[in-house]
Protein backbone atom coordinates (compact mmCIF):
# COMPACT_ATOMS: atom_id res chain seq x y z
CA UNK A 1 0.00 0.00 0.00
CA UNK A 2 1.40 3.19 -0.78
CA UNK A 3 1.54 6.02 1.08
CA UNK A 4 3.26 9.37 0.17
CA UNK A 5 5.02 11.90 2.54
CA UNK A 6 4.15 15.37 4.09
CA UNK A 7 6.17 17.84 3.13
CA UNK A 8 4.33 20.60 4.45
CA UNK A 9 3.05 23.96 3.10
CA UNK A 10 4.53 25.09 0.06
CA UNK A 11 4.44 27.51 -3.18
CA UNK A 12 1.39 26.50 -4.70
CA UNK A 13 2.23 28.04 -8.14
CA UNK A 14 4.12 25.21 -8.88
CA UNK A 15 0.91 23.11 -8.98
CA UNK A 16 -0.88 23.04 -12.13
CA UNK A 17 -4.11 25.27 -12.68
CA UNK A 18 -7.55 23.74 -13.30
CA UNK A 19 -9.45 24.93 -16.81
CA UNK A 20 -12.27 27.00 -16.30
CA UNK A 21 -16.41 25.88 -16.31
CA UNK A 22 -17.40 25.05 -20.07
CA UNK A 23 -18.46 27.86 -22.17
CA UNK A 24 -22.21 29.17 -22.11
CA UNK A 25 -23.92 32.18 -21.82
CA UNK A 26 -22.48 34.92 -19.41
CA UNK A 27 -23.92 34.88 -16.47
CA UNK A 28 -25.84 38.83 -15.61
CA UNK A 29 -24.11 40.31 -13.09
CA UNK A 30 -27.64 40.66 -10.93
CA UNK A 31 -30.16 38.85 -12.13
CA UNK A 32 -33.26 37.26 -10.35
CA UNK A 33 -34.10 33.89 -10.00
CA UNK A 34 -37.65 31.69 -9.38
CA UNK A 35 -37.27 28.70 -7.47
CA UNK A 36 -39.35 25.24 -8.38
CA UNK A 37 -39.17 22.19 -5.80
CA UNK A 38 -38.36 19.12 -8.60
CA UNK A 39 -39.17 16.13 -6.12
CA UNK A 40 -40.25 16.49 -2.21
CA UNK A 41 -39.00 13.74 0.00
CA UNK A 42 -41.21 11.57 2.47
CA UNK A 43 -39.04 9.07 3.64
CA UNK A 44 -40.17 5.80 1.72
CA UNK A 45 -38.41 7.10 -1.32
CA UNK A 46 -35.44 8.66 0.71
CA UNK A 47 -35.05 11.62 3.29
CA UNK A 48 -32.27 13.77 4.13
CA UNK A 49 -30.24 14.49 0.74
CA UNK A 50 -27.38 16.24 1.39
CA UNK A 51 -24.57 15.85 -1.45
CA UNK A 52 -24.63 17.87 -4.95
CA UNK A 53 -26.83 16.10 -8.03
CA UNK A 54 -25.05 15.08 -10.64
CA UNK A 55 -26.60 16.54 -14.21
CA UNK A 56 -25.91 14.33 -17.46
CA UNK A 57 -25.94 15.84 -21.25
CA UNK A 58 -29.78 14.60 -21.84
CA UNK A 59 -30.79 16.67 -18.82
CA UNK A 60 -31.04 13.93 -15.86
CA UNK A 61 -30.38 14.38 -12.74
CA UNK A 62 -29.21 11.77 -9.78
CA UNK A 63 -28.54 11.91 -6.24
CA UNK A 64 -28.63 10.16 -3.12
CA UNK A 65 -30.39 10.91 0.73
CA UNK A 66 -28.61 9.76 3.88
CA UNK A 67 -31.56 8.15 5.26
CA UNK A 68 -35.07 6.79 3.81
CA UNK A 69 -35.42 3.77 1.68
CA UNK A 70 -36.49 0.67 2.83
CA UNK A 71 -33.86 0.23 5.39
CA UNK A 72 -33.94 3.58 6.25
CA UNK A 73 -29.82 3.69 5.11
CA UNK A 74 -30.00 5.74 2.20
CA UNK A 75 -31.34 5.91 -1.82
CA UNK A 76 -29.77 6.69 -5.02
CA UNK A 77 -32.12 8.29 -7.25
CA UNK A 78 -32.76 9.64 -10.68
CA UNK A 79 -34.84 12.89 -12.11
CA UNK A 80 -35.63 12.53 -15.37
CA UNK A 81 -35.56 15.50 -17.62
CA UNK A 82 -39.40 15.25 -17.86
CA UNK A 83 -39.71 15.24 -14.17
CA UNK A 84 -40.33 11.68 -13.33
CA UNK A 85 -38.71 10.46 -10.00
CA UNK A 86 -37.45 6.70 -9.80
CA UNK A 87 -35.75 4.90 -6.74
CA UNK A 88 -32.65 3.02 -8.47
CA UNK A 89 -31.82 1.59 -5.41
CA UNK A 90 -32.45 1.76 -1.70
CA UNK A 91 -29.10 0.76 0.93
CA UNK A 92 -29.87 -2.41 2.96
CA UNK A 93 -27.77 -1.08 5.40
CA UNK A 94 -25.72 -3.96 5.28
CA UNK A 95 -22.73 -5.47 2.95
CA UNK A 96 -24.19 -2.96 0.45
CA UNK A 97 -23.34 0.11 2.61
CA UNK A 98 -25.28 2.82 4.44
CA UNK A 99 -26.12 6.13 4.74
CA UNK A 100 -24.65 7.90 1.54
CA UNK A 101 -24.07 11.70 2.54
CA UNK A 102 -21.73 12.30 -0.95
CA UNK A 103 -23.59 12.59 -3.95
CA UNK A 104 -22.74 9.87 -6.52
CA UNK A 105 -20.52 11.20 -10.02
CA UNK A 106 -21.47 9.49 -13.27
CA UNK A 107 -19.40 7.49 -15.90
CA UNK A 108 -20.92 6.44 -18.66
CA UNK A 109 -24.16 3.86 -17.74
CA UNK A 110 -22.93 4.02 -14.26
CA UNK A 111 -23.04 6.16 -10.56
CA UNK A 112 -20.25 5.59 -8.18
CA UNK A 113 -19.87 6.88 -4.53
CA UNK A 114 -19.53 6.02 -0.92
CA UNK A 115 -21.42 5.40 1.83
CA UNK A 116 -20.28 6.72 5.56
CA UNK A 117 -21.40 3.72 7.42
CA UNK A 118 -22.11 -0.19 6.63
CA UNK A 119 -20.52 -2.16 4.52
CA UNK A 120 -18.84 -5.64 5.65
CA UNK A 121 -16.85 -3.61 7.99
CA UNK A 122 -19.68 -0.92 9.01
CA UNK A 123 -17.03 1.52 8.40
CA UNK A 124 -18.33 2.55 4.62
CA UNK A 125 -18.04 1.64 0.91
CA UNK A 126 -16.98 2.29 -2.76
CA UNK A 127 -19.94 1.29 -4.81
CA UNK A 128 -20.81 1.42 -8.36
CA UNK A 129 -24.48 1.58 -9.60
CA UNK A 130 -25.50 0.78 -13.11
CA UNK A 131 -28.08 2.87 -13.57
CA UNK A 132 -29.63 1.05 -16.73
CA UNK A 133 -30.13 -2.33 -14.44
CA UNK A 134 -30.34 -0.43 -10.96
CA UNK A 135 -27.88 -3.43 -10.04
CA UNK A 136 -25.03 -2.23 -7.47
CA UNK A 137 -21.64 -3.58 -7.03
CA UNK A 138 -19.59 -2.86 -4.03
CA UNK A 139 -15.68 -2.15 -5.15
CA UNK A 140 -14.42 -1.91 -1.44
CA UNK A 141 -14.79 -1.84 2.01
CA UNK A 142 -12.85 0.31 4.25
CA UNK A 143 -10.70 -0.88 7.08
CA UNK A 144 -9.11 1.54 9.36
CA UNK A 145 -5.75 1.03 7.71
CA UNK A 146 -6.68 2.43 4.13
CA UNK A 147 -9.37 4.97 5.72
CA UNK A 148 -13.08 5.04 7.15
CA UNK A 149 -16.39 7.00 7.47
CA UNK A 150 -16.05 8.81 3.76
CA UNK A 151 -17.95 11.63 3.65
CA UNK A 152 -17.35 14.17 0.23
CA UNK A 153 -18.15 13.06 -3.26
CA UNK A 154 -15.94 10.99 -5.24
CA UNK A 155 -14.28 12.58 -8.16
CA UNK A 156 -12.55 11.18 -11.43
CA UNK A 157 -10.03 11.98 -13.95
CA UNK A 158 -9.68 11.78 -17.45
CA UNK A 159 -8.91 8.25 -17.79
CA UNK A 160 -11.30 6.84 -15.56
CA UNK A 161 -9.64 6.81 -11.84
CA UNK A 162 -11.57 7.56 -9.17
CA UNK A 163 -10.71 9.56 -6.28
CA UNK A 164 -11.80 10.58 -2.52
CA UNK A 165 -11.33 11.28 1.01
CA UNK A 166 -12.01 9.51 4.27
CA UNK A 167 -12.45 11.06 7.07
CA UNK A 168 -10.77 8.87 9.73
CA UNK A 169 -8.02 6.13 9.59
CA UNK A 170 -5.38 5.69 7.70
CA UNK A 171 -1.85 4.46 8.84
CA UNK A 172 -0.80 6.94 11.36
CA UNK A 173 -4.02 6.33 13.23
CA UNK A 174 -2.69 7.01 16.88
CA UNK A 175 -2.34 10.78 16.61
CA UNK A 176 -5.46 11.70 15.98
CA UNK A 177 -8.77 11.57 18.39
CA UNK A 178 -8.06 8.55 20.19
CA UNK A 179 -6.18 6.37 17.45
CA UNK A 180 -9.01 7.17 15.38
CA UNK A 181 -6.90 8.18 13.00
CA UNK A 182 -6.56 11.41 10.99
CA UNK A 183 -8.26 10.13 7.38
CA UNK A 184 -6.82 9.25 4.30
CA UNK A 185 -7.06 10.13 0.34
CA UNK A 186 -7.65 7.14 -1.90
CA UNK A 187 -7.93 6.06 -5.85
CA UNK A 188 -10.04 3.59 -6.52
CA UNK A 189 -8.03 2.95 -10.64
CA UNK A 190 -10.08 2.87 -13.77
CA UNK A 191 -8.28 -1.24 -13.57
CA UNK A 192 -10.14 -1.66 -10.44
CA UNK A 193 -7.79 -1.76 -8.26
CA UNK A 194 -7.68 0.46 -4.82
CA UNK A 195 -4.60 2.30 -3.13
CA UNK A 196 -4.12 5.19 -0.52
CA UNK A 197 -2.47 7.80 -1.61
CA UNK A 198 -1.60 9.62 1.55
CA UNK A 199 -2.57 9.33 5.44
CA UNK A 200 -2.66 12.27 7.33
CA UNK A 201 -0.56 13.17 10.37
CA UNK A 202 -3.06 15.87 12.57
CA UNK A 203 -1.91 19.01 13.79
CA UNK A 204 0.15 16.96 16.34
CA UNK A 205 1.51 14.32 14.35
CA UNK A 206 4.94 12.89 14.71
CA UNK A 207 5.89 13.74 11.05
CA UNK A 208 5.00 17.62 11.36
CA UNK A 209 1.65 19.92 11.83
CA UNK A 210 -0.80 18.26 9.34
CA UNK A 211 -4.72 18.66 8.59
CA UNK A 212 -7.08 15.77 9.56
CA UNK A 213 -10.38 15.01 8.74
CA UNK A 214 -11.08 15.61 5.50
CA UNK A 215 -14.56 15.80 5.09
CA UNK A 216 -14.91 17.82 1.39
CA UNK A 217 -15.21 16.32 -1.65
CA UNK A 218 -11.96 16.33 -3.81
CA UNK A 219 -11.78 18.32 -7.05
CA UNK A 220 -8.69 17.04 -9.72
CA UNK A 221 -7.09 19.33 -11.91
CA UNK A 222 -5.33 18.84 -14.92
CA UNK A 223 -2.02 17.40 -13.85
CA UNK A 224 -3.98 15.34 -11.35
CA UNK A 225 -3.32 17.24 -8.60
CA UNK A 226 -6.51 16.46 -5.50
CA UNK A 227 -6.96 19.18 -3.47
CA UNK A 228 -10.00 18.90 -0.46
CA UNK A 229 -10.77 20.66 2.87
CA UNK A 230 -10.19 19.45 6.07
CA UNK A 231 -11.95 20.16 9.64
CA UNK A 232 -8.87 19.97 11.75
CA UNK A 233 -5.54 21.92 10.45
CA UNK A 234 -2.39 22.67 11.41
CA UNK A 235 -3.54 25.81 13.09
CA UNK A 236 -5.06 25.36 17.48
CA UNK A 237 -8.49 25.26 16.73
CA UNK A 238 -9.28 25.25 12.72
CA UNK A 239 -9.49 23.34 9.90
CA UNK A 240 -7.08 23.48 6.76
CA UNK A 241 -6.90 23.19 3.29
CA UNK A 242 -4.26 20.89 1.14
CA UNK A 243 -3.19 19.27 -1.78
CA UNK A 244 -1.93 16.08 -2.58
CA UNK A 245 0.57 15.36 -5.48
CA UNK A 246 -0.11 12.14 -8.15
CA UNK A 247 3.29 10.73 -6.49
CA UNK A 248 1.71 10.50 -2.99
CA UNK A 249 3.36 13.60 -1.44
CA UNK A 250 1.17 15.65 0.18
CA UNK A 251 0.98 19.95 1.37
CA UNK A 252 -0.98 21.82 3.55
CA UNK A 253 -1.18 25.10 1.50
CA UNK A 254 -3.44 27.11 4.09
CA UNK A 255 -4.39 27.14 8.25
CA UNK A 256 -7.85 28.56 9.26
CA UNK A 257 -9.28 29.34 12.86
CA UNK A 258 -12.65 27.53 11.94
CA UNK A 259 -13.51 24.47 10.46
CA UNK A 260 -14.10 23.91 6.52
CA UNK A 261 -16.20 20.86 5.43
CA UNK A 262 -16.64 22.56 1.91
CA UNK A 263 -15.12 21.37 -1.08
CA UNK A 264 -12.68 23.78 -2.78
CA UNK A 265 -13.17 25.56 -5.86
CA UNK A 266 -10.14 26.12 -8.15
CA UNK A 267 -10.04 29.16 -10.60
CA UNK A 268 -7.82 29.28 -14.48
CA UNK A 269 -5.28 31.60 -12.48
CA UNK A 270 -4.28 28.38 -9.73
CA UNK A 271 -5.91 29.98 -6.78
CA UNK A 272 -8.40 28.15 -4.54
CA UNK A 273 -11.48 29.48 -3.32
CA UNK A 274 -13.85 27.80 -0.72
CA UNK A 275 -16.19 28.62 3.07
CA UNK A 276 -15.97 28.53 6.31
CA UNK A 277 -19.00 27.19 8.23
CA UNK A 278 -18.45 29.62 10.96
CA UNK A 279 -15.91 32.58 12.03
CA UNK A 280 -15.74 35.67 10.13
CA UNK A 281 -16.85 38.42 12.42
CA UNK A 282 -19.04 37.77 16.12
CA UNK A 283 -22.40 37.22 15.14
CA UNK A 284 -24.34 34.18 14.85
CA UNK A 285 -24.00 34.13 18.94
CA UNK A 286 -20.15 35.05 19.02
CA UNK A 287 -18.91 32.22 16.96
CA UNK A 288 -19.16 34.22 13.37
CA UNK A 289 -21.96 33.25 10.79
CA UNK A 290 -19.37 31.46 8.31
CA UNK A 291 -16.98 33.03 5.86
CA UNK A 292 -15.56 32.56 2.03
CA UNK A 293 -12.01 32.38 1.41
CA UNK A 294 -9.22 32.60 -1.34
CA UNK A 295 -5.49 31.10 -1.53
CA UNK A 296 -3.44 32.45 -4.01
CA UNK A 297 -1.15 30.55 -6.29
CA UNK A 298 1.26 32.58 -3.94
CA UNK A 299 0.41 30.86 -0.88
CA UNK A 300 -1.33 34.09 0.91
CA UNK A 301 -4.63 33.53 3.00
CA UNK A 302 -7.33 35.93 3.26
CA UNK A 303 -11.47 36.14 3.31
CA UNK A 304 -13.15 36.97 0.36
CA UNK A 305 -16.78 37.91 2.29
CA UNK A 306 -17.94 37.33 6.22
CA UNK A 307 -21.74 36.25 6.44
CA UNK A 308 -23.11 38.38 8.38
CA UNK A 309 -26.43 36.37 9.40
CA UNK A 310 -30.27 36.72 9.06
CA UNK A 311 -31.43 37.83 5.42
CA UNK A 312 -28.04 37.24 4.02
CA UNK A 313 -27.57 33.83 5.41
CA UNK A 314 -24.92 31.92 7.22
CA UNK A 315 -23.12 28.54 7.87
CA UNK A 316 -21.97 27.24 4.55
CA UNK A 317 -21.47 23.90 4.25
CA UNK A 318 -20.88 23.14 0.67
CA UNK A 319 -18.42 24.13 -2.22
CA UNK A 320 -18.97 26.78 -4.43
CA UNK A 321 -19.69 26.42 -8.16
CA UNK A 322 -17.61 29.30 -10.11
CA UNK A 323 -18.74 29.89 -13.65
CA UNK A 324 -17.09 33.24 -15.69
CA UNK A 325 -15.83 34.84 -12.76
CA UNK A 326 -19.22 34.47 -10.28
CA UNK A 327 -19.26 31.59 -7.88
CA UNK A 328 -22.83 30.31 -6.55
CA UNK A 329 -23.19 28.58 -2.84
CA UNK A 330 -25.20 27.88 -0.46
CA UNK A 331 -26.17 28.50 3.51
CA UNK A 332 -27.55 26.15 5.58
CA UNK A 333 -28.73 28.20 8.46
CA UNK A 334 -27.45 25.53 10.92
CA UNK A 335 -31.36 23.88 10.98
CA UNK A 336 -32.58 27.22 12.77
CA UNK A 337 -36.18 28.02 12.07
CA UNK A 338 -35.91 31.61 11.37
CA UNK A 339 -33.07 30.95 9.05
CA UNK A 340 -33.55 28.28 6.87
CA UNK A 341 -30.78 28.79 4.18
CA UNK A 342 -29.67 30.44 1.28
CA UNK A 343 -28.52 30.33 -2.10
CA UNK A 344 -26.12 33.12 -3.46
CA UNK A 345 -23.80 34.22 -5.63
CA UNK A 346 -20.57 36.48 -5.17
CA UNK A 347 -18.89 38.26 -8.00
CA UNK A 348 -15.32 39.22 -6.82
CA UNK A 349 -15.20 42.20 -8.49
CA UNK A 350 -11.57 42.09 -9.17
CA UNK A 351 -8.57 42.44 -7.45
CA UNK A 352 -8.92 46.32 -6.29
CA UNK A 353 -12.80 46.09 -6.33
CA UNK A 354 -15.07 45.00 -3.68
CA UNK A 355 -17.03 41.62 -3.99
CA UNK A 356 -21.12 41.85 -4.42
CA UNK A 357 -22.87 39.02 -2.60
CA UNK A 358 -26.50 38.84 -4.10
CA UNK A 359 -29.16 36.02 -2.26
CA UNK A 360 -30.87 34.53 -5.31
CA UNK A 361 -33.44 32.57 -2.85
CA UNK A 362 -34.29 32.49 0.39
CA UNK A 363 -35.96 29.12 1.18
CA UNK A 364 -39.42 28.95 3.44
CA UNK A 365 -40.28 26.14 4.45
CA UNK A 366 -43.20 27.05 5.61
CA UNK A 367 -45.02 27.45 2.23
CA UNK A 368 -43.63 23.49 1.08
CA UNK A 369 -40.05 24.79 0.02
CA UNK A 370 -37.05 23.15 1.50
CA UNK A 371 -34.47 24.10 4.38
CA UNK A 372 -31.07 23.42 5.17
CA UNK A 373 -28.88 23.33 2.00
CA UNK A 374 -26.06 20.50 2.84
CA UNK A 375 -22.88 19.92 1.66
CA UNK A 376 -23.32 19.48 -2.24
CA UNK A 377 -21.81 21.66 -4.44
CA UNK A 378 -24.48 23.56 -6.80
CA UNK A 379 -24.78 22.36 -10.63
CA UNK A 380 -25.69 24.04 -13.77
CA UNK A 381 -26.93 23.73 -16.88
CA UNK A 382 -26.58 25.16 -20.03
CA UNK A 383 -29.48 27.32 -19.77
CA UNK A 384 -28.56 28.96 -16.68
CA UNK A 385 -30.20 26.92 -14.15
CA UNK A 386 -28.71 25.80 -11.15
CA UNK A 387 -30.05 22.56 -8.93
CA UNK A 388 -29.58 21.74 -5.66
CA UNK A 389 -31.10 19.64 -2.93
CA UNK A 390 -31.81 20.99 0.79
CA UNK A 391 -31.68 18.12 4.10
CA UNK A 392 -35.58 19.10 5.29
CA UNK A 393 -38.26 20.95 4.56
CA UNK A 394 -40.61 20.52 1.31
CA UNK A 395 -44.14 18.89 1.33
CA UNK A 396 -43.47 15.75 2.61
CA UNK A 397 -40.88 17.23 5.24
CA UNK A 398 -37.71 15.21 4.07
CA UNK A 399 -35.83 17.52 1.88
CA UNK A 400 -36.08 18.47 -1.65
CA UNK A 401 -34.18 18.76 -4.88
CA UNK A 402 -34.91 22.18 -6.35
CA UNK A 403 -33.96 24.13 -9.21
CA UNK A 404 -33.22 28.07 -9.74
CA UNK A 405 -34.29 29.17 -13.30
CA UNK A 406 -32.78 32.35 -14.35
CA UNK A 407 -35.93 34.58 -15.43
CA UNK A 408 -34.92 34.04 -19.32
CA UNK A 409 -34.42 31.04 -19.29
CA UNK A 410 -36.20 28.66 -20.39
CA UNK A 411 -38.29 25.91 -18.70
CA UNK A 412 -36.80 22.44 -17.70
Amino acid sequence: MSNGKFIGPSAAACLAAAALGAAGPLPARAQSYTETVLHSFGGSDGSTPYGAVVLDKAGNLYGTTVKGGAANAGTIFKIAADGTFTTLYSFKGSSDGANPYGGPIKIGDYLYGTTYQGGALLKGVIYKLRISTGTLAVLHTFDWIDGVYPLGSLVADHAGNVFGAATHGGSTGDQCFGSQGCGTVFEYSASGTFRVLYSFNGPNGTFGADVATPASGLIVDSAGNLYGAAEHGPGATGGGAYVVQPNGDEQWLCGFPYSAVGAVTLDGRGDLFGSLQTGGGTGCGGAGCGSLYEITSADACGDLYNFPGGAQGDTPLAGMLLYHGIFYGTTSGNGKPNDPGTVFSYDPGGRRAPGTMTVLHRFTPASGDGAAPGGGTLARDKAGNLYGTTQSGGAMKGGTVYKLSPVSARPR
